[in-house]
């Protein structure tokens, strides 16, 4: 009797788990109908700019198969090779905008000058790169509650002048402390060591660097589910190592701490100047998003230039003696006049930047462009930023790696190079635009030649024999293969 109770019971079980699984694939199948549906109702479409009506042939290049069927499979090709889809959408459209089926949106890539001056001068209000941060990264549940453009600092005003200003200020004095943390971590990697004096919080490091990846995969994840399940899948993936809490544990008490002694010596606010932005909690969640910006992106950007060292073993002396002769400059002098360096991480950054697109943003209300070029509302406007960096118009021989491509010879005479690795040009929008590009690249440059730098003094290194594939690539991201393995033995 109690047997054929228990067996009722698992039947019943298993009929309930079937009907549960039935019903979240019905759900998911009707969502991506309803999503490919919603694609083709936002087409891009050319307008007579005078009259305002639509041509009855639009220019506008639509990446993909014609039939409606076809279109839904582009946007599986997306998925799987979105790269590859924009350099042949890109070399087709000769310069004009073209568009290409994405998840749930078209992407309509522009790549002239002036086109890409209309997407940086539009107000938030038409093309808004805050909802387009919002949608992809789900910042509410990813940032501990942070969201770009909030009513506390709706232009970003303490983020942008943290690190354009105090923080690009502050980069010599903080030289030397990144020097003995680059140390560190070459020491810590190298011989598996633990903490390496008090001032290091071990599971500090270990949850910011695991936070990047759940960053990852909720917001890759939650792209394919519907809107109504973010609120619930996304906080549930974010908990599962609590990555993000234990960063906002350790963050907290140092904020609390910092408050209280600004509040005992009543300096004036340097940033954060309403009682909103100086909360603890507000203070909190812009540094967990600034952990997951610098923690992310900057050694993937490392990795691909350390990676193309090993490649390219030429460039390895005479950027060696480059970084030997500017260490022997005074503290105030170093990593300034460094032309090859320069030149080296900007031409890796270029056959290598991360992402196939730059300077999106989403479209809020119907945008024209001055050609004519009609985007609805609901899709992302973008720049195609690896296929323009790797066009003839902008440089000789685009696909072949030239570390030293961007020396000049006036950059012998000159205390600085004539061009940086942070500078902005129209072949090279890995930064963003001129008047809105990354604030926080003049840290991340100074990390990445002083990281370099001593690598290239202390190491000698190459890749390992049995490595296969260098990158791995995911929609319109293109990133360094886990587990490639290098080769490094100190020098003596």
């Amino acid at each position: 009797m109690l047997q054929q109770l228990l067996d009722r019971c698992r039947r019943e079980v298993v009929a309930y788990s079937w009907s549960i699984l039935g019903i979240c694939l019905i759900c998911l199948a009707a969502n991506r109908a309803f999503v490919t549906a919603s694609i083709y109702s936002k087409r891009p479409e050319n307008k007579d700019t005078s009259t305002g009506s639509d041509l009855i042939q639009s220019n506008v290049l639509i990446s993909g198969a014609s039939l409606r069927w076809g279109k839904w499979w582009s946007t599986i090709q997306y998925v799987l090779r979105a790269p590859q889809s924009i350099q042949t959408a890109y070399d087709k459209a000769d310069g004009k905008p073209f568009a290409i089926p994405a998840i749930d949106e078209y992407q309509v890539y522009v790549s002239s000058e002036e086109h890409i001056q209309e997407v940086n001068n539009a107000p938030q209000e038409y093309l808004s790169s805050h909802a387009v941060m919002a949608d992809r990264l789900k910042m509410k549940y990813t940032f501990y509650g942070f969201e770009l453009g909030s009513k506390l600092d709706p232009n970003d005003k303490v983020p942008r002048r943290v690190l354009k200003t105090l923080l690009r200020t502050s980069i010599p004095r903080l030289r030397p402390k990144i020097q003995r943390k680059i140390e560190q971590g070459f020491d810590r990697t190298l011989s598996k060591a633990t903490a390496l004096d008090g001032g290091d919080n071990e599971d500090y490091l270990k949850a910011a660097l695991r936070y990047g990846n759940d960053v990852i995969l909720s917001m890759e994840l939650c792209r394919y589910l519907p809107s109504f399940m973010v609120p619930y899948v996304c906080p549930a993936i974010m908990s599962f190592s609590a990555s993000m809490d234990r960063i906002a544990g350790y963050v907290r008490k140092v904020v609390v701490e910092r408050l209280r002694q600004q509040d005992e010596s009543k300096p004036l606010p340097e940033s954060s100047t309403t009682p909103g932005l100086r909360s603890v909690e507000r203070i909190v969640q812009q540094v967990i998003a600034l952990t997951f910006a610098s923690a992310h992106q900057m050694p993937l950007v490392l990795s691909f230039a350390i990676r193309n060292l090993c490649l390219h073993p030429e460039y390895i002396e005479p950027l060696t003696q480059e970084v030997n002769d500017t260490l022997s400059q005074p503290p105030e002098s170093r990593y300034k006049h460094m032309p090859l360096l320069e030149s080296f991480m900007r031409e890796s950054s270029r056959i290598n930047p991360l992402d196939g697109l730059t300077i999106h943003r989403k479209v809020m209300q119907p945008f024209t462009f001055s050609s004519g070029t009609h985007v609805p509302v609901g899709n992302i406007i973008c720049v195609p930023q690896e296929a323009l960096m790797r066009d003839s118009k902008y440089y000789e021989n685009p696909l072949t790696f030239d570390g030293f491509r961007f020396v000049v010879p006036e950059d012998r005479e000159s205390d600085e190079p004539q061009l940086k690795y942070t500078d902005i040009a129209a072949g090279f929008p890995f930064w963003g635009t001129f008047n809105k590009a990354c604030p926080g690249r003049w840290y991340a440059s100074e990390m990445l030649k002083q990281t370099l730098a001593h690598l290239l003094m202390n190491y000698e290194f190459r890749l390992s024999e049995n490595n296969k594939k260098m990158t791995l690539q995911y929609t319109t991201m293109v990133i360094p293969t886990y587990g490639v393995k290098i080769q490094l033995r100190k020098l003596v």
